[in-house]
């Protein structure tokens, strides 16, 4: 199933449960992450082409936006706990053009995590509430790789598909503040560790990308921040 499918069909399942459930918070959440991608770096330089121009590599995995969803339950009114899932993409790009041809390479990647997520918030202030958390979790990523090359005579038009999945960790640290009755808005900041995997061919797992070091893994560790709003679902 692709992660295009897979991300509404959770949610809509997040939301399932907490209109059933007492205590219930649904957290949309929108951000921007950093992604490691040391491996995937070291196989964009490795993959550009000797074909007699300089190719250049111009996009190199940068940070980009993220979505994702909680629902937490919440024992008390300091600790919860729940389920969490994300999206996320990056990507990258060689290129080179001119007057007689041109060729391009581009590396398109997006995962989706789903996990369970602990939570333990206190009010600090009128309204104003500190959050500590831990989510952990399985990633599921696509990647596609399509290369193309134009000059006379000759070029080729391919795109190879890849998979691949990991786990993650991610401790955060949260700050929201109630502006309605129920509903508050907050930011959030932490760190998401990955354990490398390797990229498999989508028709077969015994077979993956390699670069010029052995397997090519991913790594989609980084900083992650950004907004949220808290809704209670009981109370609708």
């Amino acid at each position: 199933m692709s992660i295009k499918r897979i991300i509404p069909l959770v949610s809509l399942c997040f939301i399932s449960i907490g209109l059933k459930g007492q205590g219930f918070e649904f957290r949309p959440a929108i951000g921007w992450g950093t992604y490691a991608m040391a491996d995937f770096k070291d196989f964009q330089q490795y993959a550009i082409p000797d074909i007699g121009v300089n190719v250049k590599s111009v996009k190199e995995f940068p940070g980009y936006a993220n979505f994702g969803a909680d629902v937490l339950y919440y024992l008390n009114p300091s600790f919860g706990f729940g389920g969490t899932t994300g999206y996320y993409s990056t990507g990258a790009r060689n290129s080179y053009a001119d007057y007689s041809g041109s060729y391009r390479m581009d590396i398109k990647a997006r995962a989706v995590n789903f996990g369970g997520i602990v939570s333990y918030k206190q009010e600090v202030g009128s309204n104003l509430f500190l959050g500590l958390e831990l989510s952990s979790g399985i990633k599921l990523a696509n990647i596609d790789i399509a290369e193309k090359l134009v000059i006379p005579s000759q070029g080729f038009d391919e795109t190879y598909q890849f998979e691949s999945h990991n786990w993650w960790m991610m401790p955060q640290v949260r700050i929201s503040r109630y502006f309605f009755t129920d509903i508050s808005f907050g930011i959030y900041a932490g760190y998401e560790y990955n354990a490398k995997s390797k990229i498999e061919t989508r028709e077969n797992v015994l077979h993956y990308l390699v670069g010029e070091h052995g397997p090519v893994k991913q790594d989609w560790s980084g900083t992650r921040v950004g907004v949220y709003v808290t809704i209670p679902m009981n109370n609708l």
